[in-house]
């Protein structure tokens, strides 16, 4: 069990829609400075998903999101060396060889990087690996019931309609890691948001970030408590750069960020 008594002790109170007293450069110099390797290496997995979503956004010639891994420039030579990114990335990458073709597929992409990172990781990250993506297919099915759509074929590939939610709540291979109770919120969120795309969003964010916090346990000092920092910046500081246009858009694309 890792225990960092001195980084706990510096991470400042994180709130949606306020700017981090630690972040940027200070807050990776810390980390880096006081962090075993392995623990490094699981915020780099927690993070990935933010560089998931910033390949997309770099196909499409879009702002990357900050958050991740990598900047604009890391992100584009490691696409091109095929280097510094999970192989199921490149397998993707030659499996689609059009940017188009990349695009539309998008979802395989995202599915693999659940898939792997959740069979090679344990603990807090699998957790929150698994509540993440039990959170996005909820949002799927419910968004996809009220527009009278049929289930996106990866969806229903993955998840079986079979709980009194009426919307899938667990994977095949196994049950999320949590209570299905866990997740009735969002139905309520989403029935109570639905006509306004930024409450909906600054909603969802909220109840994750919350949920995370809570992730972490009651002991102060342990490492998932700085788990649970990097993935409450990440929200934090998304709902600070939102405006109007994006939160239009957050729910045209039918997941959570």
């Amino acid at each position: 069990m890792s225990e960092y008594y001195f980084v706990t002790t510096l991470l400042p109170e994180l709130r949606i829609g306020d700017t981090s007293e630690l972040a940027g450069e200070e807050f990776e110099f810390t980390l880096e400075q006081n962090l075993t390797e392995r623990d490094l290496h699981k915020i780099t997995i927690l993070r990935r998903h933010v560089d998931i979503e910033n390949i997309r956004l770099f196909w499409q010639g879009a702002p990357l999101e900050p958050g991740g891994n990598f900047d604009e420039k890391a992100i584009e030579a490691n696409l091109l060396t095929r280097k510094g990114l999970p192989q199921y990335v490149f397998d993707y990458m030659k499996k689609y060889e059009e940017s188009r073709e990349r695009l539309s597929h998008f979802g395989e992409l995202l599915s693999a990087y659940f898939e792997q990172e959740t069979k090679e990781n344990r603990g807090f990250v699998r957790a929150w690996l698994q509540f993440e993506l039990t959170s996005r297919l909820i949002f799927v099915t419910l968004r996809s019931k009220s527009l009278g759509r049929t289930l996106p074929a990866p969806v229903t590939s993955e998840v079986p309609e079979n709980d009194s939610f009426g919307f899938p709540l667990e994977q095949k291979e196994e049950l999320p890691p949590h209570p299905l109770e866990l997740y009735r919120p969002l139905q309520a969120i989403f029935e109570s948001n639905r006509s306004n795309p930024l409450a909906l969003h600054h909603a969802l964010l909220q109840w994750k970030f919350d949920h995370i916090e809570e992730m972490c346990g009651p002991n102060p000092f342990h490492v998932n408590r700085i788990f649970s920092y990097v993935l409450r910046l990440i929200l934090a500081e998304k709902w600070l750069r939102l405006d109007k246009k994006k939160g239009l858009q957050f729910v045209e694309k039918v997941g959570i960020a």
